[in-house]
């Protein structure tokens, strides 16, 4: 009979069912199987949300709830980001950051600069751009983001926008009327690899 500690406690237990599910290929994805035993969750691109709240329900959770049950259910889950938390909220604020938004029929633009960087004119209607100009867009304002979040550990700043009565155009806890553009981030993860 297997002796109990002293002190209950949860160390190893992660690492040892993160073996057995590797072993079991419990998340491993099957391409060659046939769409009706597919479920697939396409996520938006990657975000930095600074920390996880309750507004977290509307993302990951449900997405993840959703995976985990058709998975259960026998659906093969094609997941291939795994984690979102704010990613539709960055899509928005890219929308209205830049002035586009994203249109999938559009043809990639090398070098697209888009029509402002913050503060655009409330009357402006959205232009549209490519996919892949959207995401570079997506990318760009997150390092931004990113950037603002861990110059956060300074000296208190302002999160105020400029006129209580409209939302922010500036990046989330820029200084009011600072605000300098810095070079998107090079540590955006990876694109995720699929198992075969």
């Amino acid at each position: 009979m297997t002796k109990l500690p002293d002190k209950p406690t949860l160390d190893g237990i992660e690492a040892r069912w993160a073996e057995r599910w590797e072993a079991d290929g419990v998340y491993r994805f099957d391409r060659c199987a046939e769409r009706e035993a597919v479920f697939s969750i396409d996520t938006p691109p990657p975000t930095v949300s600074g920390s996880i709240h309750m507004g977290t329900i509307f993302g990951y959770t449900q997405f993840d709830a959703n995976g985990r049950y058709q998975r259960m259910a026998g659906k093969q889950v094609f997941f291939p980001i795994g984690w979102d938390d704010n990613g539709l909220a960055t899509e928005r604020r890219t929308q209205n950051y830049f002035g586009v938004r994203c249109d999938p029929t559009k043809q990639y633009e090398p070098g697209f600069q888009p029509p402002f960087r913050g503060d655009v004119p409330s009357k402006h209607h959205e232009i549209p751009v490519s996919r892949p100009n959207f995401v570079a867009l997506c990318e760009e304002l997150t390092g931004i983001d990113e950037a603002v979040f861990g110059s956060m550990a300074q000296p208190a700043t302002s999160m105020a926008p400029k006129d209580p009565r409209t939302r922010s155009r500036e990046p989330i806890g820029a200084p009011v009327g600072t605000f300098t553009p810095t070079q998107p981030s090079s540590r955006l993860p990876p694109p995720p690899t699929l198992i075969p």
